[in-house]
């Protein structure tokens, strides 16, 4: 009798689990490009994190910037995008589909291998991370730079298109005065 009560504490245990489980993943569907308006929300920020081991960070809530200086810290400053960027930035958001991307481009890089195929994988990694807010939704897109990539169809396009609109906003931030004012990296990974 004991061992019928326990197994069918288990399996009620089980259930809740489970549909706890399905309740937690139902989620607001996200919005995709095509649901973006081409004015730029009010709401519009991000925050992302990039480099080697995405120790550098620009947030533009915080209106802040930090640069690894690797074996000698980082430094973080006020910085400020002013509007016009920032427009030409969600202009970019929204030519380059980030809405669009896989929260995981790593595990979709993965989904697509070949049997038998060679992985290339760079350490330390590049890593990125971006967490946008767009009208009223958040959202977190991560990937690895360093792979893993098939080394013969390369990296997907997800993760070119989130490397293209990293570099327009990291281009702009190497280009102002107080990016240049900054101390330099010192030292090296291995």
């Amino acid at each position: 009798m004991h061992k019928l009560c326990a197994l069918t504490t288990v399996i009620l245990l089980f259930a809740i689990l489970i549909g706890g489980n399905i309740a937690c993943t139902s989620q607001i569907p996200r919005a995709t490009t095509s649901d973006l308006p081409s004015e730029m929300p009010k709401d519009f920020s991000f925050s992302i994190d990039y480099g080697i081991l995405g120790r550098n960070n620009i947030n533009t809530k915080r209106h802040t910037f930090t640069k690894d200086l690797v074996t000698a810290g980082s430094k973080t400053i006020s910085f400020v995008i002013p509007d016009d960027k920032m427009r030409e930035v969600y202009d970019a958001f929204r030519e380059y589909q980030i809405s669009d991307l896989p929260a995981n481009i790593n595990a979709e890089a993965q989904s697509l291998f070949r049997e038998n195929a060679t992985v290339t994988i760079q350490e330390p990694a590049n890593r990125c991370s971006i967490t946008y807010t767009c009208n009223k939704q958040t959202r977190t897109i991560v990937c690895d730079d360093g792979g893993p990539w098939d080394a013969l169809s390369g990296p997907p396009n997800s993760r070119n298109s989130l490397v293209a609109f990293v570099s327009l906003i990291t281009d702009y931030i190497y280009s102002t005065e107080a990016y240049q004012k900054m101390p330099p990296a010192v030292g090296g990974y291995e």
